[in-house]
């Protein structure tokens, strides 16, 4: 198993809180594409992943705004319905985004819009961190980290930002299976997850949306699973694979509402 950096810090619940958020940060995000360092020899041998969602209103700086990532050196990974991302509703959740068994998480925060506007996090395996309040679970989601590793390739953004949609690109060295010696995967289940606040934060209504009909009770239990070996688009769009799984207007908030999503894989 890979060995942490020595500045790697694992969260727990009761960091990374909410903070409000100036709106003039999404603004600027929203007014052109940020600029990351890029390492294009790097990347050119490196399969990567477009990911790009939609919500029916505006990207609102004071929600939350995630992607939910299973990372798995198998091409068919489990779809137990403990083990797949999906979003949590409990207020005893340890992280207050999401359940299952995530490996990996991206993040938007608006707060840091002009510098790197996605963040991504890792959770601790049980092997690293002992899970005793859930044994079953091979994954702590009570702590993550967030990946700073040199092995990273840096994030690139797509095309410029909309009000109402947000994009980024992952390579799978960023995401290796943290459950098998952190190989790289041959897929990822994925689920898009927004909030208008954590679950173990705050008061008052939550307002959730997810991959799934979220008015029905069993609805957000879906996920999508993306085959690395092959270049492919998945999305919601008539005839690409996924495209029944998201709803439009299955989620009363405008700003939280998923109505388009795509994941492109681009193999070198």
């Amino acid at each position: 198993m890979r060995s942490l950096p020595p500045n790697s810090v694992f969260h727990n619940r009761g960091d990374l809180k909410r903070r409000s958020i100036l709106a003039i940060a999404a603004v600027s995000l929203l007014a052109g594409c940020a600029k990351f360092p890029s390492n294009p020899a790097a990347n050119s041998n490196v399969t990567k992943v477009i990911i790009r969602v939609q919500v029916a209103g505006t990207i609102n700086p004071n929600y939350v705004y995630d992607v939910a990532i299973r990372s798995s050196a198998d091409p068919n990974p489990t779809t137990d319905q403990a083990k797949v991302p999906s979003p949590t509703l409990d207020s005893s959740s340890p992280n207050g985004r999401m359940a299952g068994s995530p490996t990996h998480f991206v993040e938007f925060n608006a707060l840091t819009s002009q510098i790197e506007p996605f963040s991504l996090y890792r959770f601790a395996t049980a092997a690293e961190i002992p899970n005793p309040t859930d044994p079953s679970n091979l994954i702590n989601l009570a702590h993550w980290t967030q990946v700073t590793d040199q092995r990273i390739v840096t994030f690139e953004p797509v095309t410029p930002g909309s009000s109402n949609t947000l994009a980024f690109t992952l390579y799978i060295n960023q995401i290796p299976d943290t459950l098998n010696s952190n190989a790289n995967p041959q897929a990822l289940q994925l689920n898009f997850l927004t909030m208008n606040r954590l679950s173990n934060q705050g008061a008052g209504n939550r307002v959730i949306d997810s991959l799934g009909d979220n008015r029905s009770p069993g609805g957000p239990n879906q996920f999508i699973k993306i085959d690395l070996r092959s270049n492919l688009t998945y999305g919601n769009a008539g005839g690409l694979p996924g495209s029944d799984l998201e709803p439009t207007g299955d989620c009363a908030d405008p700003d939280l509402d998923i109505v388009g999503w795509t994941v492109e894989v681009q193999r070198p």
